[in-house]
């Protein structure tokens, strides 16, 4: 979907829109949620995305896709992401997030530009979890990842399922 109206599967929430003119825009605290017909365990999502946060001015910039139920607080399931200035942290790398604190966050290496337009794509296959950036060869993350995802059936575009960390950018060309 090119996130540019009304569609049937993809309701934007809050500050977000779906407009011609600016695509998915997420404005301050926006998302677009989704629901999925039947849990899986596997499942793989292709879009693009712009952000317009210079990563090294905040502790964590966005999250871009969450494979979660909506929750209150940061709950299970997948959660990925572009790394702030946290705890001196590396900013501006894509990372996944498990949902649990218990299981560590997987970051990338490559550097995620802002004011430019980036591809991901994102598998989950059991316990393997792939993510490819820019169409770039090696992957960007290859690494098993003990699912949280039993039982999901939701997921989040442009923040994170409990509403936090919105992107403060456009998304578009949404595959799921």
């Amino acid at each position: 979907s090119r996130l540019d109206g009304p569609h049937p599967d993809l309701k934007p929430e809050d500050s977000a829109t779906l407009t011609p003119e600016k695509l998915g825009h997420m404005g301050k605290k926006g998302r677009i949620r989704g629901v999925v017909r039947k849990p899986t365990r596997s499942y793989s999502v292709s879009f693009w995305f712009r952000n317009d946060v210079k990563s090294d001015t905040v502790n964590l910039t966005a999250y871009l896709f969450s494979f979660a139920n909506r929750t209150r607080h940061e709950g299970k399931g997948d959660h990925y992401g572009i790394s702030g200035n946290y705890r001196g942290g590396e900013p501006g790398k894509l990372f996944i997030f498990p949902g649990s604190k218990d299981v560590p966050s997987v970051r990338g290496t490559k550097d995620v530009p802002e004011l430019t337009w980036n591809h991901l794509v994102l598998v989950r296959d059991g316990k393997r979890v792939r993510v490819q950036f820019n169409g770039t060869e090696p992957l960007e993350i290859d690494e098993d990842i003990e699912p949280s995802i039993e039982g999901v059936r939701e997921f989040t575009l442009g923040a994170r399922s409990d509403k936090m960390f919105s992107l403060q950018g456009n998304l578009t060309e949404f595959a799921y």
